[in-house]
């Protein structure tokens, strides 16, 4: 039995085009220019592998998704682009016969051809994946459903899963930091309250921020998993702007704001280390903050051991912090030293 190929199985890649582009995995034209085709044909390669990632392939799954996430960040970041388009061009030419043979002709041909395919694929899942669940201004779609010639609700593709993180206590193994804002959890009786008993309140004047680190029951990450976090913002005394900012164990560069970009952190407004999801929330009522893990710099089998809240001046409410996940039962872990392996509540 041939080995499997996933390439070939799962995105119509001929077996002679190895290793792939990074436009073939991607299914968009070596010309296309648009960031925002390029970002929504990545997603809707996650989203079609995705249906894979439980499986007897899971691995092959794992490998071409992160084969994607490099090659988005490849095609968007304009230098690298640049680069890569040069060492494709380099390997081209080394590869073609001195004197344009006919046979060189015929691979450009085939390439051509390639090409073209790749690009149908991508306008196909593109429509087949129109009517499903898609992550878009910082909110997640878990409809994931489609509708048969009866209008019968069918599953396409596995749900997210809701696993909570932390809700009234910090997660197990938690540190404050020794420059962290004191954390007030306060009950129903003093404050908006969204789950379970209490929510944290967080309130001062210009940048204040409340953060922990080094947990030991860590979020693991997996692809396409949505980082999320229910805030209410007090009427009478709004913040200017809200941070969700994510510890990986070794950097805190994976943040996500709302609001003005008043927050201390250095570089590029909307990249994985300050990354910008839209206006403030509502004031007065409990909305749930969305980000992608990969959109904050997140690359599956990695993990979050610590958090921030950041804020610019007023009041605001946070409660129920957790994650959407393809694998809730895989989605928190204690430190391998730990006597007894606890799982998160899905909700």
């Amino acid at each position: 039995m041939p080995a499997f190929d996933p390439y070939h199985k799962w995105l119509a890649i001929p077996p002679d085009r190895r290793p792939p582009t990074h436009y073939q995995l991607l299914a968009v034209s070596p010309a296309e220019k648009d960031p925002e085709v390029i970002e929504e044909a990545a997603l809707q390669r996650i989203a079609h592998l995705r249906s894979y990632q439980i499986g007897p392939h899971a691995k092959e799954c794992t490998r071409l998704l992160n084969e994607i996430a490099q090659a988005k960040v490849v095609l968007l970041n304009p230098t690298k682009r640049q680069e890569y388009d040069a060492q494709l061009a380099r390997d081209a030419a080394a590869e073609r016969p001195p004197g344009g043979t006919t046979h060189g002709s015929k691979r450009w041909i085939v390439a051509a051809a390639a090409a073209a395919a790749c690009v149908l694929i991508g306008i196909v899942i593109t429509i087949l994946a129109s009517g499903n669940g898609s992550a878009k201004n910082g909110k997640f779609d878990e409809s994931n459903k489609s509708v048969d010639n009866q209008g019968v609700g069918k599953s396409v593709k596995p749900a997210l899963q809701d696993v909570v993180w932390f809700d009234d206590e910090l997660p197990e193994g938690a540190k404050l930091a020794a420059d962290t804002r004191i954390w007030h959890w306060g009950d129903a009786a003093t404050q908006p309250v969204l789950s379970g008993k209490y929510s944290l309140k967080a309130s001062g004047e210009g940048h204040h921020a409340r953060h922990f680190h080094a947990a030991t029951e860590a979020l693991s990450i997996h692809a396409g998993d949505v980082l999320f976090a229910y805030v209410w913002l007090d009427p009478k005394n709004p913040p200017q702007a809200i941070m969700l900012q994510f510890y990986d164990g070794n950097r805190w560069a994976h943040r996500a704001y709302w609001g003005g970009d008043l927050c201390e952190a250095k570089g590029d407004r909307d990249a994985p280390h300050h990354r910008y999801r839209g206006e403030l929330p509502p004031l007065g009522k409990w909305t749930r903050l969305e980000v992608s893990a990969e959109a904050v710099g997140y690359v599956p089998d990695t993990k979050i051991t610590g958090m921030a809240f950041n804020q610019f001046g007023g009041t605001a409410y946070y409660d129920k912090i957790g994650i959407s996940t393809i694998a809730p039962d895989e989605a928190l872990i204690d430190d391998v030293a730990s006597p007894k392996k606890k799982k998160g509540k899905k909700k």
